[in-house]
């Protein structure tokens, strides 16, 4: 404690200054006391005094005095300590001071454990780190103490190799001297300052993989704190693996295109051979085509990724320590709604990371159908349509603009099957439009600029040979993407597909649907019914979406959409297979893959409002889309009426304004012809 005794005067000493200072309950001078005086006087606290007093003191004119002497309190919480009158004998009585001194417990110690690196090969080292922290803000702790028992396969490395700032004596974990092969180390006596921590660090060696957790640190006077645990994992080699993600752009209109690139990287120290590389895309993306290249410091890519539904993934054959590779997926936002997208590296089996926060990347997307509109449509053609192995097949693709807007930075892709060799593809734009020039060698992949009418387009030549190989039908598809800002109003015609057999079927050009060879290239089919078809305000109704694949191939990554008219309350859906989420007054169904002759049903049940304007129909349309086909869509048309007759369940007639007249003109005329026939009878009369 600390008090201040200030003269105010500017020419005149007090003298016999005074104060006494009575401290609140629990609180004594402490031991030793270390007062110190600058009042002059007697001052001379006694440890376990519960009062101090200053007697006799002198003061200069205009300066000060102070007075300091240690406490300690057994008392929780916060006493406020308020003196009593200063005084002296020439100037009077003077005013009395207050402090609060806050007082807690004390509290225990805490530690933390790391390995490092955290991932070694069988036999190898790593520094095993406990730290012990003290909370308390103003007490030491004293008696500090922790065991470390190791898991099995850990032991002390050779040579003994450790360090300690704690203090006390650092042993093994049965309190014996610490030495190399030691299983266990063990802290007893040690001591930590006010708010500070202390480490002791270790060299231990394993052969296995494990959890090592401490016992409970203590201390004598804080009591006893947590206990603390580290993975290690041991493998035959150790590679740190790593990912980064980026996608361009990152914000993008349905309709648009998107890359995401991903760098995978072994950072060491040892080859990571036969490293598996993932990524799920999400479903609002359409994926156009996946490639690995850029492989630097030895790496290998070994081909290109395999994509699979909505799934890429890749081995890399070659990974050694400081080599990289690059992934590239491109494609076409074909649905609504944000998203994020995910890149995973993993370790082959006998290899571990030490690093795993550094194996996933992740990069999210804002899909803004805001800005822009353009429909750009695609036409495709094959000849000939019936191939004949070894020789040349000539694709010509139109990409038109059918507006409102002008597009420049559209993508134009079609990435040629693996049965075609040596593609070569030339462009010639017509009016307003741009491409490439020249001829181009391998997969199609142009930005163009398209300006809207039916007098812009490009004219795309594509040749190739087939492979000598070749014995069944060569399904090709390109793709137009609009760039960043616009929104495609019509996503059908932004692909087109043809397919070549060679054993003398026609050529299919989508829409599709045709027997092509031994095979039926067909699209996924859905249908829509709506029961009842008839309904009052404040009824339920029940919309079934029936999804089939007719082909004899998978249709992958199928995904229906129902946008329910306002005047429906959305009250549930089911799905016979895969996920649906309801979002407003949509529902979304992410079915997955519809295998050859499968049928999959999708209900949504909803209820009419009651302010649900009648008589009139209502038009509820469902759209089913999937990885390398056309959209699909089914209407079920909803009739709303006031009521219905009795006998039949039918609505009553509607009033009509042409039927009253064509009645009474009915009437005008039986009217005249009876007229007619009794002026006759008359006159025989």
């Amino acid at each position: 404690i600390t008090l201040t005794i200030t003269n105010p005067n500017v020419s005149t000493t007090l003298t016999g200054v005074s104060v006494t200072d009575t401290l609140p309950a629990g609180m004594t001078v402490a031991a030793p006391p270390s007062a110190t005086n600058t009042c002059g006087g007697t001052f001379a606290p006694n440890a376990g005094d519960t009062s101090v007093s200053l007697s006799g003191g002198t003061i200069a004119p205009n300066s000060s005095c102070t007075l300091t002497f240690n406490v300690t309190t057994n008392a929780l919480g916060d006493p406020v300590n308020t003196t009593g009158n200063v005084s002296s004998t020439n100037g009077g009585t003077g005013n009395a001071a207050t402090a609060t001194l806050t007082v807690s417990a004390v509290l225990p110690p805490s530690i933390a454990k790391s390995f490092s690196p955290a991932a070694i090969a069988s036999g190898g080292t790593t520094t095993l780190t406990l730290t012990i922290t003290n909370p308390n803000r103003a007490t030491t702790l004293n008696g500090l103490a922790v065991t470390d028992t190791f898991p099995a396969g850990m032991t002390v490395a050779a040579p003994l190799t450790f360090t300690n700032t704690c203090g006390g004596t650092l042993q093994d974990d049965l309190g014996g001297s610490l030495d190399a092969g030691d299983s266990g180390i063990q802290l007893t006596g040690g001591t930590l300052a006010p708010n500070s921590s202390c480490t002791i660090t270790v060299l231990v060696t394993a052969t296995q993989s494990g959890t090592n957790t401490t016992g409970n640190v203590s201390s004598t006077n804080g009591g006893t704190g947590n206990a603390a645990s580290a993975p290690l994992s041991v493998g035959n080699r150790v590679a740190d693996l790593q990912a980064a993600k980026s996608a361009d752009p990152t914000t993008v209109s349905s309709g648009g295109a998107i890359r995401f690139t991903i760098v995978l990287t072994n950072n060491g120290p040892d080859a990571a051979d036969g490293a598996t590389f993932s990524d799920d895309v999400p479903v609002q993306v359409t994926i156009l085509n996946a490639t690995c290249g850029a492989a630097t410091g030895g790496a290998v890519c070994g081909g290109n990724p395999t994509i699979s539904g909505q799934s890429v993934t890749h081995t890399i054959p070659t990974f050694p320590s400081g080599g990289a590779v690059t992934i590239t997926i491109d494609g076409i936002v074909t649905g609504n709604g944000d998203f994020t997208n995910t890149a995973r590296i993993a370790p082959p089996a006998g290899t571990v990371d030490p690093d795993q926060l550094n194996n996933e990347s992740r990069v999210s997307a804002v899909v803004s159908n805001a800005g822009l509109a353009a429909d750009l449509a695609l036409t495709k053609s094959v000849d000939p349509v019936n191939y004949t192995p070894g020789s040349a097949l000539t694709y010509t693709i139109v990409v038109r603009n059918n507006g409102p807007s002008d597009v420049n930075g559209a993508i134009v892709t079609d990435i040629f099957p693996s049965a075609l060799v040596n593609p070569r593809w030339s462009c010639v734009a017509t009016g307003n439009a741009t491409c490439a020039a020249g001829l181009r060698s391998g997969n199609l992949v142009d930005t163009v600029n398209i300006a809207a009418g039916s007098g812009n387009y490009l004219t795309y030549t594509v040749t190739a040979l087939v492979a000598a190989d070749a014995n069944t039908p060569i399904n090709n598809v390109v793709y137009v993407a609009l760039p960043s800002g616009f929104a495609d109003p019509t996503l059908d015609n932004n692909s087109a597909r043809v397919v070549s057999d060679f054993a003398g079927a026609s050529s299919i050009e989508a829409p599709s649907g045709m027997p092509v060879g031994n095979i039926v290239v067909v699209d996924p089919v859905i249908v829509k019914l709506v029961d009842p078809a008839l309904a009052l305000p404040g009824e339920l109704v029940t919309y079934t979406l029936t999804v089939t694949n007719p082909s004899n191939a998978p249709a992958s990554a199928v995904v229906v959409s129902d946008t329910v008219p306002a005047v429906l309350q959305i009250i549930s859906a089911t799905a016979t297979q895969g996920t649906f989420t309801i979002s407003g007054q949509v529902v979304i169904f992410n079915v997955g893959t519809v295998n050859p002759g499968q049928v999959v049903t999708l209900t949504v049940t909803a209820r009419l409002r009651d302010d649900a304007p009648a008589p009139s129909d209502v038009t509820n349309t469902g759209e089913l889309r999937h990885q390398t086909g056309n959209p699909r869509t089914s209407s079920a048309v909803l009739r709303i009426t006031r009521g219905r007759l009795p006998a039949t369940g039918l609505p009553p007639a509607e009033p009509s304004g042409a039927a009253e007249a064509l009645g009474l003109l009915i009437a005008g005329v039986l009217l005249i012809v009876s007229g007619m026939l009794l002026w006759s009878r008359l006159r025989r009369r």
